[in-house]
């Protein structure tokens, strides 16, 4: 009896450790400074840029964006190919460990779609970001005049968020 209640004892901390293992491989994800450029209340599409930060050991893959603020939000990329300037929508986005990326006008951005009332400088709105592995992360975009990087934005447009899966 005592050698089996040894062993149950053994295999429990076995599963322990590996669940306690695996809960330390969550991927991390943090988001900053959302935002969309104040844009003429008859535009039907608004561009939205912020932060993303993979702080894992391994790349995740950003699939979708949604708000309810629009009907709908791609992820875009704007090139500049043989002199001439484009943009063109992107299926998903690998963001690779440790990797910092920087939606930003004439880069990548969201391309925001119908939104569902006007937008003025000084409103927010939420998106949520979707990864591969079903993680959902949430982000708060402020409508403004400026970018939060600049040097000079006012600080109260500055958002973080950090989501862990």
């Amino acid at each position: 009896m005592t050698r089996f209640c040894s062993l149950g004892v053994f295999l429990f901390g076995l599963l322990l450790n590996g669940h306690l293992g695996a809960d330390s491989l969550k991927t991390q994800i943090a988001v900053s400074h959302g935002w969309s450029p104040a844009a003429p209340p008859n535009m039907s599409m608004h561009a939205g840029y912020f932060v993303l930060h993979n702080q894992t050991s391994r790349a995740v893959e950003l699939l979708s964006v949604s708000s309810p603020a629009y009907e709908s939000i791609e992820i875009h990329e704007s090139q500049i190919i043989d002199g001439i300037a484009g943009m063109s929508q992107l299926p998903s986005l690998s963001i690779e460990p440790d990797q910092k990326v920087v939606f930003k006008s004439g880069g990548l951005h969201l391309m925001m779609r119908n939104p569902g009332s006007k937008k003025r400088v000084g409103d927010s709105f939420a998106v949520q970001l979707q990864f591969s592995d079903g993680a959902l992360v949430d982000l708060e975009m402020k409508v403004s005049k400026y970018s939060p990087l600049q040097a000079d934005a006012p600080k109260s447009d500055m958002h973080h968020h950090h989501h862990k899966m």
